[in-house]
Formats: structure tokens, C-alpha cells, sequence
């Protein structure tokens, strides 16, 4: 996934398309439980589940070298 990069110099549409993608990338919220709802919880969350998700991507392609 590529970082999304909003530029102040964007049109609206280029806005409204690139927070789509944010909100996208990021997830429906609503759908994470937390002991501690605040937005540091669900950073730490979101961090936690990219980790993982890269630990997998890094074993599939060490397979794949091999």
C-alpha cells in the first residue's frame, strides 16, 4: 500500500478522493474493541495489526527467495 499524501495545493475532488483512501486504508473504526477507546489505543491497535501483516508479507517472500 502506498502512503497517501495530501498536498494543500490539491483541488477538492483530489481532497475528498484522498481522505476516502485514508479512511480506507485505516478501516471502519467502529468495528475495533478496546479496553481504552481513545485515538492512542486505536494507533496502537492499527500498529500492532500492520506488524503482523508485515511479518507475514516478510515469510512469504523469504519463501519465495527460496
Amino acid at each position: 500500500m502506498a502512503k497517501t499524501v495530501v498536498n494543500l495545493t490539491d483541488t477538492f475532488g483530489q481532497l475528498v478522493t484522498k481522505v476516502n483512501q485514508i479512511s480506507n486504508d485505516l478501516g471502519d473504526i467502529q468495528g475495533v474493541h478496546f479496553y481504552d477507546s481513545s485515538a492512542a489505543g486505536m494507533l496502537i491497535a492499527a500498529k500492532k495489526s500492520a506488524d503482523s501483516t508485515n511479518a507475514i508479507l516478510d515469510k512469504c517472500l523469504k519463501k519465495d527467495e527460496a
